[in-house]
């Protein structure tokens, strides 16, 4: 799982939607100089005080902006759940400077147990991390014992109750999300690669929406944004071309990782061990 600092959020997806639609103009919510408090208020082509959201399609006035991402996040997009194909590792090795294609067929099966990307619902897989929803609201919502609670060790019990399924893990994510959708989506892993969703940034994504939205596009995407990921963290780089397990699940997995860097080295050797015994063509 990626672990990296939490971003500064500039642009909030979150906001209030605006009563206008075309194209943006001073005071939108797609600007970073937008302030919260303002509340659109003039029809037409945008003008002062409106607040833009590119997520909002109509004026139902009985569906909340909230409601609406959470529809859309919830919601699986057609023709997704693309496997990965050889090429596709190649390019991603060639990307991260020459990089071993074992080695990152190793991160893919060790962060998705050597399963899909994404689950029979056309989801991708996910993680909720209950502590990480913690940090970034505050304690705000520690009353909801189940979604907001103090770390206390990897995987511990109240993250297996929340992740035993796949289906849980989006459960226990709506759930999170009706008290704060920004926070809840940063607050997971997702897809093959297991990236947190507050490391959108270092993936090429402006918000965690966005970063959503890409990761259920399909596991190419899903590399994509993992290459990127490894692109912003040169210690990550090296370790990888370096092949030091240990620090790769160090800097991938956290401190506690584990039997991590035994089952990222084991996992690199079968696949070494494969690309020698394939035919050459």
């Amino acid at each position: 799982m990626a672990n990296s600092r939490a971003p500064h959020f500039h642009r909030d997806p979150f906001q209030r939607p605006a009563l206008t639609p075309g194209p943006l103009g001073h005071n939108d919510a797609a600007s970073p100089d937008t302030r919260r408090t303002h509340i659109g208020d003039t029809p037409g082509p945008l003008g002062i005080n409106d607040h833009a959201s590119p997520f909002v399609v109509g004026r139902d006035p009985n569906i909340t902006e909230q409601s609406r991402i959470i529809s859309s996040v919830i919601t699986p997009k057609p023709g997704t759940r693309n496997q990965l194909r050889e090429e596709d590792f190649v390019d991603a090795a060639k990307t991260l400077g020459g990089a071993s294609v074992a080695v990152i067929k190793a991160f893919a099966e060790v962060e998705s147990g050597g399963k899909s990307g994404f689950g029979s619902d056309g989801l991708p897989v996910i993680a909720y991390e209950g502590h990480i929803f913690r940090r970034l609201t505050k304690r705000l919502h520690d009353r909801h014992m189940r979604l907001s609670y103090v770390y206390l060790e990897k995987a511990g019990a109240q993250w297996k109750l929340n992740n035993r399924s796949h289906s849980v893990s989006w459960q226990t994510l709506r759930a999170a999300m009706e008290l704060d959708a920004n926070a809840a989506l940063q607050s997971c892993s997702w897809g093959k690669f297991q990236i947190m969703g507050f490391n959108h940034k270092a993936c090429g994504f402006e918000n965690v929406l966005d970063f959503v939205m890409a990761m259920k596009t399909g596991e190419r995407e899903q590399l994509m944004g993992f290459v990127k990921f490894c692109k912003s963290r040169s210690d990550l780089i090296s370790a990888i071309m370096a092949k030091d397990f240990k620090k790769i699940a160090c800097l991938y997995n956290g401190v506690n990782y584990g039997d991590y860097d035994k089952r990222m080295e084991r996992s690199y050797k079968k696949h070494c061990n494969a690309a020698s015994s394939s035919p050459k063509t």
